[in-house]
């Protein structure tokens, strides 16, 4: 008896994954830091403008010696609010409202702790801030940010 394989063409069975380049990645990464200045943001607009009267060279000579408690307190608070923002957006949805807009989404075994890792990038905090560097680089020459590749997940086009 002899049996034969037929290669049908049925649909659902092939999913091409493209990787998704740098370009996508910031115009997503802008439009989520927009979203975030118009919900959360702007809010604590009047408490800088209140902390630095003047101008920007006399904000500058005033910063010198330290941040204002106020401000530190704000910044820091906005910073772990934009990081819950990425975190819980990837672990749920898989892509940010940004990444929606672009038609980007990650891919990959989408854990919280691969979550957490992922959105580490919006601490502006050392060591995470050395990331916004070398993240890029790493995705121009891989199609593949360092942290994507710790966390077995990537970015693609949906």
């Amino acid at each position: 008896m002899k049996t034969e394989t037929f290669n049908l063409p049925l649909p659902g069975t092939r999913v091409q994954k493209d990787s998704c380049g740098l370009s996508r990645r910031i115009i997503a990464l802008v439009i989520d830091i927009l979203i975030l200045d118009i919900i959360a943001f702007a809010p604590f607009a009047s408490t800088f403008v209140k902390s630095f009267p003047g101008s920007i060279k006399d904000n500058l000579t005033l910063m010198r010696g330290s941040i204002p408690s106020n401000i530190l307190f704000i910044f820091i608070f906005l910073s772990i609010l934009a990081f819950i923002y990425f975190t819980l957006f990837q672990y749920y949805f898989s892509q940010t409202f940004g990444m929606r807009i672009v038609k980007i989404k990650v891919a990959g075994n989408i854990t919280f702790l691969t979550s957490i890792a992922r959105s580490a990038l919006s601490l502006p905090f050392f060591p995470f801030y050395l990331f916004w560097i070398i993240e890029p680089i790493a995705i121009i020459y891989r199609k593949q940010g360092l942290i994507e590749q710790w966390t077995q997940t990537e970015t693609i086009i949906t």
